[in-house]
């Protein structure tokens, strides 16, 4: 059992730094060719894609932190969701109904 969980943490690990490598590589690139052209340099565009990038960053970190957190049990019991919410109002017939 152990080898088996030591596998799954070297496994993860080599799958978090795989995702990971691929926002920072696409990031340091266009850096680097708006750095080595900076007067022809389309830097809004070079900004909005940076931030892209950054934002996929931001989303597997927090992805990471979650199965972190989901594998020590500290994310706490889930909360019942109100589906209502998502229902739109005009939806009144059962969906069996409307698809019929």
């Amino acid at each position: 059992m152990l080898e088996a969980a030591l596998q799954r943490e070297r496994r993860f690990a080599s799958d978090a730094s795989h995702d990971l490598r691929g926002p920072i590589t696409a990031m340091r690139t266009q850096m680097e060719e708006a750095l080595l052209h900076p007067a022809v340099a389309d830097w809004p565009a070079t900004t909005a894609a940076m931030l892209d990038s950054l934002y996929r960053l931001q989303a597997i970190v927090t992805d990471l932190l979650t199965l972190s957190r989901l594998d020590a049990g500290t994310l706490g019991p889930a909360a019942p969701a109100d589906l209502k919410i998502w229902w739109p109002a005009n939806w009144t017939a059962a969906p069996s109904a409307r698809w019929s």
